[in-house]
């Protein structure tokens, strides 16, 4: 029971996982290819981590070598997240702290406020109340920024 329980997991992974590599091979944008190697670092991130790094430094590079902003903060982005779950909270916040240039840059809200509440958690967990409560201050102003939607 336990190894169909494991197996079954890990066969749910692989049509999304095959379906990222095979677009993979298919494309010669840039931009698009990072995102589909950050997307297959997600992919890969709770059941094969080191596999995970991998695509998202793939993702990283290829990023910055097409000068793509928005592709770079989602890739560092990533990267913390990746950090996160491997419980590397300094190198998880030099990730966030990566993308937040690049947000900026693009003006990218969302990108910004998730960066900064994402900082605020980790300070928090790392016990520096100061600096967390100052990203989750900014995460606010980031959000308070955005145009409400009306979801009536």
């Amino acid at each position: 029971m336990f190894f169909l329980l494991i197996n079954s997991g890990i066969c749910a992974q692989t049509p999304t996982i095959d379906s990222l590599k095979h677009q993979i091979t298919l494309t010669i944008n840039d931009s698009i290819k990072s995102h589909l190697y950050e997307r297959l670092g997600y992919e890969y991130l709770y059941f094969k981590p080191d596999s995970a790094l991998l695509y998202i430094d793939r993702a990283i590079t290829i990023a910055e070598l097409a000068k793509n902003k928005s592709a770079s903060a989602a890739g560092y982005n990533r990267k913390g997240t990746y950090y996160v779950l491997q419980s590397k909270y300094p190198e998880a916040i030099v990730e966030f702290q990566k993308a937040l240039p690049f947000f900026k840059k693009t003006k990218d809200s969302v990108g910004l406020a998730e960066s900064y509440c994402n900082l605020g958690a980790l300070d928090f967990y790392l016990r520096d109340y100061d600096s967390s409560l100052a990203n989750f201050q900014e995460a606010s102003n980031y959000i308070d920024s955005l145009k409400q939607v009306n979801l009536y």
